[in-house]
């Protein structure tokens, strides 16, 4: 986290330094119109976004938002006679799209409301293995997983700060509301000397509502 505010302070003391610049540049080629942008946002998450500007007031924004992460840990002792190995996949990705207004717009800065659909896929497992080194040579595995898809709506909150005619910083905040369709596995084994021993497995279903609020994520703006 820390390199990432390094990146944006230094993006930022860039941009200001070359501002005077641009903004000349900017006020001599004033037919230049801030019609559309990428949004690529790096802080408190990753999401890369298209914004295309209706009018002076409303927009249409479009964000693919992705968070992932993996784990893979092997141990063992010289005092325990077993072997552990561990494997951990989290993959989400979340699609929204949003109307928005803006209530608030100077040359500098622009603060608007936005409302939209919002769709997420999620998928998470867990698998593990222990090896015990004893006459049966027992080996013990798990694997579990959870996924689920959900649908509804968001709200978001943004506030975006121009620093020359095609650069902006932006700050997002948005609330969710999703209804979301959810299962989970679960499968536990115990093989001796190559010959399994036991075998149990679990399944379930379920459905339920899911809010929560993502607080600010910074990023930046490029229009073209």
């Amino acid at each position: 986290m820390k390199k990432l505010w390094v990146v944006l302070l230094a993006l930022i003391s860039l941009c200001i330094s070359d501002s005077n610049d641009a903004q000349t540049s900017d006020k001599d080629s004033s037919s230049f119109v801030r019609d559309r942008s990428f949004n690529f946002y790096f802080v408190n998450g990753y999401a890369i976004g298209y914004k295309l500007n209706i009018n002076e007031n409303s927009a249409l924004k479009f964000v693919i938002d992705f968070k992932g992460s993996y784990l893979n840990k092997n141990s063992s002792q010289t005092d325990d006679p077993s072997e552990y190995s561990e494997n951990r996949d989290n993959i989400s990705l979340a699609f929204y799209s949003a109307y928005c207004y803006s209530f608030y717009k100077n040359s500098y800065v622009d603060v608007y409301l936005g409302i939209g659909p919002y769709y997420n896929v999620n998928f998470y497992s867990n698998t593990g293995t222990e090896f015990v080194k004893d006459t049966l040579n027992s080996t013990f595995r798990y694997y579990h997983s959870e996924s689920f898809n959900a649908l509804g709506a968001s709200t978001i909150f943004e506030v975006e700060g121009f620093i020359s005619s095609h650069i902006s910083l932006i700050a997002e905040a948005q609330l969710i509301g999703l209804y979301r369709w959810e299962k989970s596995y679960s499968e536990n084994t115990r093989n001796s000397q190559g010959s399994e021993i036991s075998r149990n497995t679990r399944e379930s279903r379920a459905n339920s509502w899911y809010f929560d609020i993502n607080f600010v994520r910074l990023g930046i703006g490029i229009y073209f």
